[in-house]
């Protein structure tokens, strides 16, 4: 740790599932961080704003990252938000967002 560092981290290669890929059950979240990082993935209500499940890791600097969405169930009109931050010398947080997934039924996502 070192006073008054803040290292931003920004994500290579982020992949979100598409719409179809999360209504056949099974598409994890794909994306490469610059620098080691502490990730925070949420599915959020498009119309509200809610958090419906929020998932949190680390990832190692150059190695793929897969953030698999297995056991959330979600409905309705949907968006994924990636966020990045250094895990010991925090800049500015990176918040990456999907499109709008219209899922209309209950998915359960697959292990």
């Amino acid at each position: 740790r070192c006073e008054g560092m803040a290292l931003d981290v920004e994500a290579t290669s982020l992949r979100f599932p598409t719409r179809q890929e999360l209504l056949r059950g099974r598409r994890p979240v794909v994306f490469t961080c610059t620098l080691d990082c502490a990730w925070e993935l949420r599915v959020i209500r498009a119309t509200s704003g809610a958090t419906q499940a929020r998932l949190r890791g680390y990832g190692r600097a150059g190695v793929p990252v897969s953030v698999p969405l297995r056991g959330r169930g979600v409905a309705g009109s949907v968006r994924l938000a990636l966020s990045l931050t250094h895990p010991v010398n925090p800049g500015d947080p990176v918040v990456r967002e999907s499109r709008v997934l219209a899922l209309g039924r209950r998915v359960r996502y697959a292990e």
